[in-house]
């Protein structure tokens, strides 16, 4: 998909919330946008060019934090390994072009959780919004982490969280419209809010 234009139909401001990867992975990328009321919209680009980072904390509660890693795609295996490099430690990602298709293979060869915080950013000039995962994995064991090409969506409105819509196959590659709009049954004394997809 190329880009989202978000629609707020409401009277109030409303935060788009916004999931990437398989639908109710449990890892998966995700970011908010503010969208104003009565009519307000975002574009939001969906190119992304991704990064990590990893940390640890060892047993004498000191705590390493790898470079940031760019990566080329979201088809990656991405390792994390401390080294002993001259007397001192050196904590690193290791990131090679990854065997399963549209996902992130996190490996911890450490003998403590390592934290993965991955990003993903438009490519646009603004670079907004920023899609994030924070990822604790084990020690010495790896976790899967989607970029696959689906996009889930709820919002929030007047502080009511609408259930969660997403895309489909069909509609991968296209530029899509997202509405958000107040249901016309209210429920009890407070309005209802939806999210649709088009």
């Amino acid at each position: 998909m190329s880009a989202f234009t978000v629609v707020n139909s409401t009277t109030f401001p409303a935060q788009l919330i916004i999931n990437k990867g398989t639908p109710g992975g449990p890892n998966n990328l995700f970011g908010r946008v503010a969208v104003a009321a009565n009519n307000g919209s975002a574009v939001i680009p969906t190119t992304e060019a991704y990064t990590a980072q990893a940390s640890i904390t060892m047993e004498d509660g000191n705590t390493y934090t790898t470079s940031v890693v760019n990566l080329p795609n979201g088809t990656q295996n991405l390792t994390a390994q401390m080294l002993v490099e001259g007397g001192t430690f050196n904590f690193q990602i290791v990131a090679q072009t990854g065997s399963t298709p549209n996902q992130f293979t996190l490996v911890n060869t450490c003998r403590q959780p390592v934290t993965f915080n991955l990003t993903a950013t438009p490519t646009s000039p603004l670079g907004k919004p920023i899609l994030t995962s924070a990822v604790v994995v084990s020690q010495l064991d790896s976790v899967a982490v989607s970029t696959e090409e689906s996009y889930s969506f709820q919002a929030n409105v007047n502080g009511i969280t609408t259930s969660q819509v997403a895309t489909n196959p069909a509609q991968t590659g296209q530029d899509l419209t997202i509405t958000i709009f107040q249901d016309n049954v209210p429920v009890g004394d407070w309005a209802a809010y939806s999210v649709s997809v088009n």
